[in-house]
């Protein structure tokens, strides 16, 4: 997950600046996305790191007498979460590899 994010971040830092490109161009399209993949990969990695901390508060809360299925009730909601996450942040990572293909042709 985190290995998308990165790589996206990289690519998104050296494209150059939004600012001089016209609205309505396939760039301002491209760079659009970028944006929102980045504000999805944000996203992922705080849901990732929740459920990293979550693991571990379970782990403790079991080792000291909590019930074995509230703690995986909890778990598995957040486990949702980010597969939810990281499934979005696929499918806008598909659409600018569209995008890509399709400008690439221009």
């Amino acid at each position: 997950m985190l290995t998308v994010y990165f790589t996206i971040l990289m690519i998104a830092c050296s494209i150059g600046d939004e600012g001089t490109v016209p609205d309505g161009t396939a760039k301002k399209d491209v760079m659009a996305q970028y944006k929102k993949i980045n504000e999805l990969a944000k996203q992922v990695e705080t849901a990732a790191l929740e459920l990293e901390s979550e693991i571990d508060e379970s782990r403790r809360a079991i080792e000291q007498g909590s019930g074995l299925q509230d703690q995986t009730q909890t778990l598995k909601q957040l486990v949702e979460e980010v597969e939810k996450k990281n499934q979005q942040l696929q499918q806008e990572v598909e659409k600018l590899e569209t995008m890509l293909k399709i400008n690439a042709g221009d």
